[in-house]
């Protein structure tokens, strides 16, 4: 079987838990591969560089001379024109008479491969919280949501509530909808030094800075905690995309001396900050899944969520929720973090989670809908 995957939106260190999706499930594949089995990534010199040094004879790269710049404008004329912009490349494509391709990012690109294409949803948060997606972007995404709904053989959901919105909000029928849950479980032996300086206990919420990552509320709630505790020692840590709006939240909010953003920082670096936490802290209005919560838990750390859904499906009553829209609700999580000593999660009940929710068993699920879905 001679399987695809189509990387061109995958930019490294640029798309959140997309990329992290992504980079895991690649060498998960290699492993489940079959002897006679191939699988071919595609892609630009920056798309596949995180895979550069994966070997093994059955895993190929396949990589085109176009810039970034030059796949982003095929890629948004694909969407726009009631034609194939990309045709001259999908012709290509189809020469590599491939079983089956993988679409990772929630849309098809390039247009026209004549291939059972199988594509991977990750939310659908522009129908469930419109007001955070600008009105470009709503039709931006509804338009490559339709033409995968169009096109493609089979959808993977990477939760039931993801499965759900894609059912409700598009005429697709139930069998072409299969759930395969991601992992997030950072690895204990791979600790780099911790980027936070020693000091005041602190709270960790890693997440891109969208506006549905809940980040203001987040920051009014610790500044409100810190006016009524200010003897008492406190810090709240933040990674990855810090955006220009979010940059001007921390510089209005007077909270350098107790708010850090690290930025982004590597895998390592990451397991390091969760080690040493005090707890772990996600006020998302809207998830598709939530890999903080399993590496939270890998690292049998105190998780404090928003009530939503995904995370009652992912988790049960083992992590604590609270009220994402309310600044006292928040106050109130901090002051239980910080003001007694908070209680790790029951191992068992963590080992269970975990069983369900890891990428070797992603890879493994993902292959096997590939499989069924090849060609005939």
């Amino acid at each position: 079987m001679r399987i695809g995957i189509a990387l061109f939106q995958f930019f490294p260190g640029r798309v959140g838990g997309a990329g992290d999706y992504i980079e895991r499930l690649v060498p998960g594949l290699i492993q489940a591969l079959q002897p006679d089995d191939e699988l071919i990534l595609f892609g630009n010199s920056e798309n596949l560089a995180p895979f550069a040094s994966l070997h093994d004879s059955r895993f190929h790269l396949l990589s085109v001379p176009w810039s970034r710049r030059w796949i982003q404008t095929l890629r948004f004329l694909d969407i726009a024109l009631p034609f194939s912009a990309s045709r001259f490349f999908s012709r290509q494509f189809n020469r590599l008479r491939l079983d089956v391709l993988l679409c990772p990012q929630q849309s098809i690109f390039p247009r026209g491969i004549d291939v059972p294409t199988v594509v991977t949803v990750v939310d659908l948060l522009h129908y469930r919280t419109p007001e955070h997606v600008s009105r470009w972007q709503r039709w931006l995404r509804r338009r490559k949501e339709i033409h995968v709904i169009q096109n493609c053989v089979h959808t993977i959901s990477i939760s039931q509530a993801t499965r759900a919105d894609l059912l409700e909000f598009y005429p697709i029928a139930p069998e072409k909808c299969s759930v395969v849950y991601l992992g997030g479980k950072a690895p204990h032996n791979d600790l780099a030094a911790n980027p936070v300086p020693a000091g005041a206990p602190y709270v960790y919420y890693p997440a891109t800075s969208f506006p549905h990552k809940n980040h203001a509320r987040l920051l009014a709630a610790f500044r409100a905690y810190q006016d009524a505790h200010s003897p008492r020692p406190a810090r709240l840590v933040l990674s990855g995309q810090c955006s220009p709006e979010l940059r001007r939240l921390l510089d209005d909010h007077d909270l350098a001396r107790n708010v850090l953003h690290l930025g982004y920082i590597t895998r390592s670096q990451v397991a390091a900050v969760y080690n040493e936490c005090r707890a772990v802290v996600i006020p998302s209005l809207f998830e598709g899944f939530g890999m903080p919560l399993v590496e939270g838990l890998g690292f049998s750390r105190p998780v404090f969520f928003s009530d939503l859904p995904v995370f009652r499906e992912l988790a049960g009553d083992v992590v604590n929720y609270f009220d994402p829209t309310s600044i006292e609700s928040l106050k109130s999580t901090f002051e239980r973090i910080f003001g007694t000593d908070p209680t790790p999660p029951d191992p068992a009940a963590v080992a269970e989670i975990l069983g369900r929710l890891n990428w070797e068993r992603c890879a493994t699920e993902t292959y096997r809908i590939l499989k069924e879905n090849r060609r005939s």
